[in-house]
């Protein structure tokens, strides 16, 4: 009777025995119900597929094509990938006998379109993930039958618009991932029906506007992704309805103002990104009451002053960033209210002076960066606000002295950067020379060094003796430029995603609160887990697995209970015996699940704090051990701001759960041989921001799965060979903001997989030759501010796979023939301010997949005319801040996809006429702070999508009529620091102005003649004022009706002839004849023919110029159009202007 009672638990498990075995080939079956099939020899769906697999996943395989009712009878999957595939084409019925499939990823594959019914069975999934296809439309189609679908991911696809109601049915969706795509506009109603929506990811497409309403249907929106677009301007009511709205990028846009009010209803806001923008200006009520913002990023815009009270409702802020904008002035209470805040990033700027009521407001504040502004002198009292300051970087200004007691009120000061300025060494610099000597410690390795006078440049000022002061009243000679120290004069590019701070100030980026919005992408890889699965799916999955656990220990109880009642049935006499057995393991078996609950209780160290008992976070400054009761569960373990100096092998102890380990800002000195030991799942170290001088030989013994290594912005010098010989698998290495000075040859032949490299911000003098060979892999190099003078031939030519190559900030002269041949897939070279000046023209070829090119702040005079003909690909060039006079003709012939193209700041004074032929893409054209004082007719006749121009500070006096003619998009003319003369000359500039130009643009253009409209601005001059002195006034009846509507200007390229015509009649004709030849008789003196063009239409002109008599007479034939007008005769006669 008992084997009789076991025999159905017997049957069950030798049928999960069979059904485990059958098992495809070609693929891995790790438990019964997870078979992983991957490899390059996988053409079709292996088969037979277990039917009682759960997940199944399809990974790097040779896969083209899914037929119907691809995946059998594997009715029982939830889950499913089928991912990095050549996959292009889907059956309608692929997906037949899935009922209960949740987790669909076709992630990673070359799928252009999707059938309309593709999803149809599927009413149950929750997660669908298309992203890095090729996936050129979604219809609403697709998603009429999941209205469970809670996560859908687009991103990286192909898509330019999204049809109304797309998305309307898809009711439960939580997260919705549209980045990297193509997507110029947004139907009003795209999201109105996803009232359930938390997360929405726009960034890194094509978007200039959004439409007010967009995303009023989004109550419970809480991120939201709008950054690496094209914005230039918001409504103030786009964010009223999302009060619960937590993170909001919108970065690298173009957004050139905050419209008042716009952030006032995002109380719950808690992060915001509006860095590389064109801000120029912050209103004080852009921003409202947000108790939880701690992060505020305005890096790279164009604010010149920050007026007061702008920030005084952020009172939870902690950290500021204005730095790289063009600060000119701080006004008195500008940080007023910002009482929690404990970074303030003000460097690279534009600052001459601070008042002396700067900074309060701020009484926590621990670090400023003032660093590379123009600072000549501070106010004794400016630091008397801030006595909890820590760090204080004054260096790279034009600071002379200090005055005596600016830093007594700091008690808590550790670092004082004062090299790199101006100072005068005389008997005023006896205070500060007195703090030096005092405070040693506090000044860094780079001391401050005398600049005036000649006799004492370049000598330390705490090394200066009572002697060698002169007296502060006796005439000094200027420094020699050359006695200072280089300052760090290199900018980071408008490029993405991504500018970083100085390393001492901002936060590198492993701090979970990291600027960089490539976070996102991390969190979509991370969010996958094992599976691939969210969190939520994959507690659903582990919910299964405890209530299977649950069910089979419930049936074993009852098993137990059933046998004991038998038994106490057939031997009554042995009742109390069985039952006490019965009872103990009845006892046993439910004590089970407290005590397995009780073991998983994760401990957390006081001095930490503790996040779903898988991230642990320490900070206190206090700390100068690794803490104990660490939770062995931990997956992510973060030291910040920490007293740690060092890391001894057994401190971490051992961990097969720890993945992600990051110690940044504390005061590591010394990492032991094997201080990593133990930790065998380690795959991302950081150890960023601390004073830790070399890096033992050891010490990444032990870490077999490590990926990503960063030890950035530490006082690294040298780096051993064979420090990386057991990190094969390293992916990512970043060694920025060190201070290594030479590289060892073979020393990254061990990292074979690795595909990003930093050497950033290092004192590197030269590329051994070979150095990164071994390098194949490899898609992110920077080199950027270093001091190279040169680059090996031959350096790059292993890189085959590189898309992004830094070289900014260097020395380089001159580049090596050929030195980028082999990089066909470089999308991004950075070379400005080095010191080129000459360029081979075929530097560049081979080059097809260049987007962003910088050659800004080089010294090039001249640039071949074949320069960029093998970069048909550029889509944002830079020659700004060279020394350029002129251009070739046909320099960007070849350059239609090009948007941006930056010539500011040179020495231009000449522009052919069709210099921008060919650029039928161009969106801005920056010509601003050159020395051009004239611009021909046709100069901008090709570029119809041209939106910006800038032609601010040139000598420009007028423009010629017709200029602007053929670019419809025209929105933004920048004007200022021209010497305007408002004469009749200018009427159609005028014109242009008034019918076209937004007035707070342009407000700053001014008259600088004639006497009596000097000063005034052009917006504010009338028609009638625009006279030319002894021109000949025409009748209002007779002459050209300014006022009329439907007037255009007709004009060659040259100049040479420009008509005035609106619909019925050609009413102004003005010509510019050459010089008369000599002894020339009567007859024939003059005679050409032309075809013109505006925007009403096609102008045929003949004109013929006698000699009569010693005069000239014009007889100009009958125009011939506008087309589809019949031929009018000029009713007075043209205008002739001689040279």
């Amino acid at each position: 009777m008992e084997q009789g009672g076991w025999q159905p638990w017997l049957l069950l498990l030798v049928g999960i025995q069979l059904a485990s075995s059958q098992c495809p080939e070609q693929c891995q079956c790790v438990r019964s119900a997870q078979v992983e099939c991957f490899g390059a020899d996988i053409t079709t769906v292996p088969s037979p597929i277990p039917a009682n697999a759960m997940t199944l996943q399809i990974i790097n395989t040779r896969i083209a094509e899914l037929g119907d009712a691809a995946f059998g009878n594997a009715s029982l999957l939830i889950g499913l990938r089928v991912e990095k595939n050549i996959l292009s084409r889907i059956s309608p019925g692929a997906f037949q006998n899935l009922p209960d499939l949740r987790y669909l990823s076709l992630a990673s594959n070359k799928l252009q379109e999707l059938p309309v019914q593709v999803f149809e069975p599927l009413d149950k999934l929750e997660s669908l993930l298309l992203s890095s296809n090729q996936i050129l439309q979604v219809e609403p189609s697709h998603f009429a039958h999941l209205s469970n679908l809670k996560e859908l991911q687009l991103h990286g696809n192909n898509l330019k618009e999204l049809q109304e109601g797309v998305f309307d049915q898809l009711t439960s969706l939580t997260k919705l991932n549209l980045a990297r795509n193509n997507i110029d506009r947004l139907p009003p109603r795209a999201f109105e029906r996803l009232a359930r929506l938390q997360v929405l990811r726009l960034y890194e497409n094509r978007l200039r506007h959004i439409p007010v309403g967009t995303f009023d249907g989004l109550p419970e929106l809480q991120e939201l992704g709008l950054h690496q677009n094209q914005l230039e301007t918001l409504s103030p009511e786009l964010f009223v309805h999302n009060t619960n709205l937590q993170k909001l990028y919108l970065s690298n846009n173009f957004l050139t103002t905050l419209p008042s009010g716009i952030f006032l209803p995002l109380h719950a806001l808690a992060k915001i990104t509006l860095h590389v923008n064109r801000l120029r200006d912050i209103s004080p009520s852009a921003f409202g009451p947000m108790p939880n913002l701690q992060e505020l990023w305005l890096y790279e815009n164009e604010l010149s002053t920050l007026p007061t009270a702008v920030f005084s409702n952020l009172t939870q802020l902690q950290l500021l960033v204005l730095s790289k904008n063009r600060l000119r002035s701080v006004a008195p209470g500008a940080f007023q209210g910002l009482g929690e805040l404990l970074e303030l990033s003000l460097h690279s700027n534009a600052l001459r002076r601070l008042d002396a009521r700067a900074l309060e407001g701020m009484p926590k504040l621990q670090n400023i960066s003032l660093h590379h502004n123009q600072l000549q002198a501070l106010p004794r009292g400016l630091f008397k606000a801030t006595p909890g300051l820590r760090h204080l970087q004054l260096h790279s200004n034009a600071l002379e002295f200090l005055p005596a007691g600016i830093f007594s009120p700091l008690t808590a000061l550790r670092e004082v950067r004062l090299h790199n300025n101006s100072w005068r060494c005389d008997k005023g610099i006896l205070p500060l020379q007195g703090w030096v000597e005092e405070n040693p410690h506090k000044v860094g390795e780079i001391p401050p060094l005398c600049a005036q006078p000649p006799a004492l440049q370049g000598i330390p000022i705490a090394g200066l003796t009572q002697d060698q002061f002169l007296d502060p009243q006796a005439p000094t000679a200027a420094p020699h430029p050359s006695t200072l120290l280089p300052a760090d004069t290199s900018e980071a590019a408008s490029d993405d995603a991504s500018a970083a701070e100085d390393a001492s100030m901002e936060p590198p980026t492993g701090l979970p609160a990291s600027p960089q919005e490539d976070e996102e992408e991390k969190k979509e890889e991370e969010e996958r887990g094992q599976w691939g699965l969210t969190r939520l799916q994959s507690g659903v999955v582990i919910a299964v697995i405890v209530l299977v656990c649950v069910a089979l220990l419930a049936a074993l109880v009852a098993l137990v209970v059933y046998g004991c009642r038998k038994k106490s049935h057939v031997v009554l006499m042995r009742m109390k015996a069985p039952n006490e057995a019965c009872r103990l393991v009845i006892y046993v078996l439910l004590g089970l699940g407290p005590l397995l609950v009780g073991a998983l209780s994760p401990s957390c160290p006081p001095t930490c704090q503790c996040y779903d008992t898988s991230k642990v976070f320490c900070s206190n400054e206090k700390m100068r051990g690794i803490p104990e009761g660490l939770p062995g569960s931990a997956t992510h373990l973060f030291f910040v701001g920490t007293d740690l100096g060092s890391i001894h092998s057994g401190d971490l102890g051992s961990s097969t759960t720890l993945t992600k380990l990051v110690f940044i800002n504390n005061n590591i000195q010394e990492l032991e041989p094997g201080a990593f030991q133990g930790l065998p799942s380690l795959t991302e170290l950081e150890v960023s921001g601390n004073p830790l001088p070399a890096v033992s030989l050891g010490m990444l013994a032990g870490l077999t799965s490590l990926s990503k290594l960063s030890l950035s912005a530490n006082t690294i010098r040298t780096l051993q060979p064979g420090l990386f010989t057991a990190s094969c698998r390293l992916q990512d290495l970043s060694l920025s903001g060190n201070r290594i000075e030479a590289l060892p040859p073979g020393i990254f032949r061990p990292l074979r997989r690795l595909q990003a490299l930093d050497l950033s911000q290092n004192a590197l003098a030269e590329l051994p030759e070979g150095l990164l060979a071994p390098l194949v892999t490899l898609r992110v190099l920077k080199l950027s501010d270093n001091l190279l003078a040169r680059v090996p031939p031959g350096a790059f030519r292993a890189l085959g796979q590189l898309t992004e190559l830094r070289l900014d900030g260097n020395r380089l002269e001159e580049l090596p023939p050929g030195i980028f041949s082999g990089l066909g897939a470089l999308r991004r070279l950075q070379l400005q301010h080095n010191a080129l000046g000459s360029l081979a023209p075929d530097i560049f070829t081979g080059l097809l997949n260049l987007t962003v090119l910088s050659l800004e702040g080089n010294n090039l005079a001249t640039v071949p005319a074949i320069l960029f003909t093998g970069t048909p690909g550029l889509l944002h060039l830079s020659l700004a801040r060279n020394q350029l006079e002129t251009l070739p003709q046909e320099l960007f012939a070849n350059l239609s996809v090009l948007e941006t193209l930056e010539l500011s700041h040179n020495a231009i004074d000449h522009l052919p006429t069709g210099v921008f032929q060919g650029l039928a893409g161009l969106t801005e054209l920056q010509l601003s702070h050159n020395n051009l004082s004239r611009l021909p007719a046709g100069l901008l006749a090709g570029l119809p999508l041209l939106t910006a121009l800038l032609l601010d500070h040139n000598r420009l006096a007028r423009l010629p009529p017709g200029l602007f003619d053929a670019n419809d998009e025209l929105v933004r003319v920048g004007l200022a620091d021209n010497p305007w003369l408002c004469d009749c000359h200018l009427s159609y500039l005028l014109r242009w102005l008034q019918s076209f130009a937004e007035p707070l643009i342009h407000h700053q253009a001014f008259c600088a003649n004639p006497a009596a409209l000097q000063g005034q601005s052009l917006l504010e001059v009338s028609r009638g004022q625009l006279e030319c002195p002894g021109a000949h006034r025409v009748p209002p009846e007779e002459g050209w009706d300014t006022d009329a509507p439907g007037q255009c200007t007709y004009t060659d390229p040259e100049g040479t002839v420009s008509v005035a015509c609106n619909a019925t009649a050609c009413q102004q004709l003005s010509l510019r004849l050459p010089p008369p030849g000599q002894g020339q008789g009567p007859g024939a003196a003059y005679r050409r023919a032309w075809v013109l063009r505006s925007r009403c239409g096609t102008l045929q002109v003949s004109v013929l110029v006698t000699a009569q008599g010693g005069s000239d007479a014009t007889s100009p034939a009958l125009p011939a159009g506008p087309d589809n007008v019949p031929v009018f005769p000029f009713p007075f006669p043209p205008l002739l202007q001689s040279p």
